[in-house]
């Protein structure tokens, strides 16, 4: 496909026009507000990897808002870079701050959460479900290392891994609504892909809240 190419994916979008998903658009404000309350429940004083994630997640609202307003293929990619980014930052972070990697190892993070997600993207795409298409395969690789991040941030911090798991009934609960868009489209014109935004905006909140419970450090072994 041509990078100027109209596409169209989602129940409301009836037509071309710049605001024929005007639901879909306005509701990428509560990336923006998710991002800016972060920022601010943050500080100036934080760390700067946390605001990091605060800017991509207002970000993400941004390129998902172009996106929804002028339906291109090149737009539909900005929209996934900036989670794409967001994602394999979280993972660097996460690394860093929770399972307490050095910096220069964490951010080997990224290149491994890219090939976790390749390869599981690879699997569920080979089980031949024609509802589980290349984007859902990235979802649900998401889904499986957020999982993973909960699971084993337990040993560090409680609460980081109830955290993770907040996140993670948020994202199961947007993934859901976001996959059912289309077949109650009939029954409902608006669609619900708006809530697969307003949900993963909280998702979002919800991780990099986590990423603020400093794990327990262990005690010193005796000498």
């Amino acid at each position: 496909m041509h990078p100027l190419d109209a596409i169209d994916l989602y129940c409301e979008r009836l037509g071309p026009g710049l605001w024929a998903e005007p639901v879909n658009a306005l509701s990428n404000a509560g990336f923006i507000a998710a991002g800016w309350l972060a920022w601010r429940r943050l500080g100036p004083q934080a760390p700067g990897e946390l605001r990091l994630l605060a800017a991509l997640m207002a970000l993400i609202g941004v390129g998902s808002f172009i996106f929804h307003t002028t339906a291109r293929v090149a737009t539909a990619y900005l929209d996934s870079g900036f989670i794409a980014l967001y994602l394999v930052s979280f993972v660097c972070v996460w690394l860093a701050r929770v399972q307490g990697v050095p910096w220069p190892r964490a951010l080997w993070g990224a290149p491994g959460f890219v090939a976790f997600a390749a390869l599981t993207s690879a699997a569920v795409l080979g089980l031949h479900i024609p509802a589980l298409n290349s984007d859902v395969a990235m979802y649900v690789s998401a889904w499986l290392a957020l999982l993973l991040m909960a699971l084993t941030s337990l040993p560090r911090s409680r609460r980081v891994a109830i955290g993770l798991a907040l996140t993670l009934a948020c994202f199961t609960l947007s993934l859901t609504l976001r996959q059912i868009d289309l077949p109650l489209c009939g029954r409902w014109p608006l669609g619900t892909h708006f809530l697969w935004h307003l949900l993963n905006a909280l998702a979002l909140w919800c991780s990099l809240k986590a990423l603020t419970h400093q794990p327990k450090r262990r005690a010193a072994p005796p000498r």
